[in-house]
């Protein structure tokens, strides 16, 4: 399992000092072809692996429950009833859900899934955080896209 710790933890670094370098006005922009906002992509970040390890919302309060309907699969900015969270809001909860998950151990990553999933095949707790870690490295891509794409409107805009 240390193995797998070490790429999660390469890939939430570089995720986490992606975060912690947008600036408040980058946050909320949403290219046209696009649905999210870089928010959604911090929120999301933090839903899905809350969501797999901890039983979120349901068994988790690690997180407002509140951030389930905003940023789970299938959402978007432009359906959001309520204010979302700060940028502060939600470094803090990157962080402290990147100590919970490095404190499991090798007995709950080798623990079979108490659920099924429409997708993959996966068994046990360690096989989805594979996925999520993949999952996550995705959208910093994602994001990096979005942050190119502000840089070029920016240009435009001279």
């Amino acid at each position: 399992m240390l193995l797998q710790l070490e790429h999660f933890n390469l890939t939430r670094r570089v995720f986490t000092r992606l975060a912690k370098s947008l600036e408040e006005q980058q946050l909320d922009y949403q290219p046209k072809a696009m649905n999210n906002t870089l928010r959604w992509h911090l929120g999301h970040c933090i839903v899905i692996p809350e969501h797999y390890l901890f039983h979120f919302p349901n068994e988790s309060e690690n997180v407002p429950s509140y951030y389930y309907d905003m940023f789970a699969a299938d959402t978007k900015p432009a359906d959001w009833t309520q204010k979302p969270p700060s940028h502060e809001e939600l470094i803090s909860h990157i962080e402290k859900q990147t100590e919970r998950i490095n404190a499991l151990d090798s007995d709950f990553f080798n623990k079979e899934l108490q659920y099924e999933l429409s997708f993959g095949r996966f068994k046990t707790y360690g096989d989805i955080f594979f996925f999520m870690i993949h999952h996550e490295a995705e959208h910093i891509g994602q994001m990096k896209v979005m942050l190119h794409d502000i840089d070029y409107e920016a240009k435009l805009a001279k």
